[in-house]
Formats: C-alpha cells, sequence, structure tokens
C-alpha cells in the first residue's frame, strides 16, 4: 500500500477523533441537487441536519439512540445497514461504501496527494459493479470532503469548527 493511501485509510479510521464542526453539505442524487446545513460531532457519534431554511431534517444523538428522519422519530437499530442521512455520511466514513465489503459499490484503488495537501482517491468498482468513483480527504480537517459515484455526489463545503452541543444525557 502506498504511503498516501496508508494516510487516508488512517485518516478514515479515525474520525472519532474529529472535534465538532458546521458545514454546508451540497448533495447531488442523480440530476436533483440539494444543500444542507450540517453539525456533525464525530467524536460522540452525532449529527444534525438542516434544509436550506434552517429546520431539523434529519439527526442522531448517540446518547439518546434515537434517529430523526423524515418527520419520525426512532430508536436507533444497530442491526440496520446504512441509517445516516446522506448529508451526513462523509462524517462518518467507516459507513461509505468504499471499503469492499460484500455490500459496498467500491473499493479504495489508488490515492495521490494533491498540490494543495488534499489526497485525492480513486475508487473502483467492487465486484460486479459498474463505474468508478472518487473522494477527497483533507488531512488538516481530518475528513473526508468530496465523494463521488457515478449517481451520488457529497460535497462539504465552509467547514468551521462547531461548538459541540449534542452531548444529552
Amino acid at each position: 500500500m502506498d504511503q498516501a493511501l496508508f494516510d487516508v485509510v488512517s485518516i478514515l479510521t479515525d474520525y472519532r477523533s474529529v472535534r465538532a464542526f458546521d458545514c454546508r453539505a451540497e448533495v447531488r442524487l442523480g440530476d436533483g441537487l440539494t444543500i444542507y446545513g450540517l453539525h456533525a460531532e464525530p467524536s460522540i457519534d452525532s449529527y444534525e441536519v438542516s434544509s436550506s431554511e434552517g429546520q431539523v431534517v434529519a439527526s442522531y444523538v448517540a446518547s439518546r439512540g434515537l434517529v430523526y428522519d423524515g418527520g419520525e422519530t426512532f430508536p436507533y437499530d444497530p442491526r440496520g445497514v446504512v441509517w445516516r442521512a446522506l448529508p451526513a455520511r462523509l462524517a462518518f466514513p467507516l459507513e461509505l461504501p468504499i471499503w469492499g465489503r460484500p455490500d459496498d459499490s467500491h473499493r479504495l484503488d489508488a490515492a495521490e496527494m494533491q498540490n494543495d495537501g488534499r489526497i485525492l482517491v480513486a475508487l473502483a468498482p467492487n465486484r460486479d459493479r459498474e463505474g468508478r468513483g472518487r473522494l477527497v480527504v483533507d488531512p488538516a480537517l481530518k475528513l473526508v470532503t468530496e465523494f463521488d459515484l457515478p449517481n451520488l455526489e457529497i460535497r462539504y463545503r465552509d467547514v468551521e469548527p462547531g461548538r459541540g452541543r449534542l452531548l444529552v444525557f
């Protein structure tokens, strides 16, 4: 494994050390683009997604074990395959379909350090899946900031440190 790819794996698997942050999350699914506000706290496994109007549309607060999505609140089921809202997924990279697991669509293929310090990662199709993908990791932020598959793109823009506010007992 080359050094850049090793660095990527190290950063992505250490996502729980990432402090709270706020950003604009752009999600392109098929032909539609939606922009959200995201407050993520990977260190406590929690997030909150807001619409462009500022209304909370999805959240998970680990200390409560409750997921809010689609106007409903329900208990987190650990048997669920993928349960985080799309805008929050880059903050929790182990849930991205990039690890070559049986249900993953892609696997990490190669990584290259860019002049701006970010790392560009090529994603190869897993098993019988089609289409290559890519992701961009910002080592300074310790985050995936761009994720592209043939029918899905997620981008984090204007990432700023956030205040922890989702830890509730």
